[in-house]
């Protein structure tokens, strides 16, 4: 086979590798509230609002996003979640913050119907984590730039192998900030939800094969002989 037929297969895979990549739109999103408000629903606000208060007060949210996977079919996938930050609701001194971001299969619990008191993985858990069925997926971190519109993506080999096991199913994922800020007004996180634009998202898209890397590389090695 000549260099050019080999450089041509070469392109033809990577251009069919990456016609497979999809960005998925949550399913469904909201957060839930402790205290006083842990029996209300949050499920049609425009935000998805996080806060680690770190007592049993009022204060505490988590967030829960759902994504349908039933499209995707590929065996091997590498995954990134995207937020987008919507600004903060209370004081902010500042500084750098932690989340903690868990995942488990499927997704049974309602957008309408969630509250911190039925919330998956939330009876018994701390305020800066979920419980079983939710298992840590990794965290992210949000500076002080980035609190009033930055798009955030957080990727971990966790969360390569939860959607790796539920494709043709669905995933919920979990935020729960890991930093306490327990006195006064202070801050709340919040996203935009799939409430608004630019709401929560998934990337999903296929890993190559070692055998087509393979040929990918004899074809960017033709291609580079073909131009000397």
């Amino acid at each position: 086979m000549n260099t050019q037929k080999v450089a041509t297969i070469a392109l033809a895979l990577a251009a069919s590798v990456t016609a497979q990549a999809v960005t998925l739109v949550s399913s469904q999103a909201t957060y839930v509230q402790s205290g006083s408000f842990a029996a209300q629903n949050f499920g049609s606000d425009a935000n998805l609002l996080v806060k680690n208060y770190g007592t049993n007060g009022d204060w505490t949210r988590k967030t829960y996003i759902a994504f349908d996977l039933s499209t995707i079919n590929s065996s091997d996938t590498s995954s990134a979640l995207n937020l987008r930050t919507a600004g903060y609701l209370g004081t902010y001194s500042g500084g750098l913050h932690t989340f903690n971001v868990y995942g488990s299969a499927g997704s049974s619990w309602s957008e309408s119907g969630t509250t911190f008191n039925n919330a998956p993985g939330n009876a018994g858990s701390t305020f800066a984590t979920l419980s079983a069925p939710m298992s840590l997926l990794g965290t992210f971190t949000i500076s002080s730039a980035q609190v009033a519109s930055s798009a955030i993506s957080f990727s971990s080999s966790q969360l390569q192998t939860l959607v790796n096991s539920n494709l043709g199913g669905s995933i919920t994922l979990g935020i729960a900030r890991q930093t306490v800020e327990s006195t006064g007004n202070t801050i709340v996180h919040r996203f935009v939800s799939d409430e608004g634009a630019d709401g929560p998202s998934l990337d999903v898209a296929p890993v190559p094969e070692p055998a087509t890397m393979a040929v990918l590389a004899i074809g960017l090695l033709a291609i580079r002989r073909r131009t000397r």
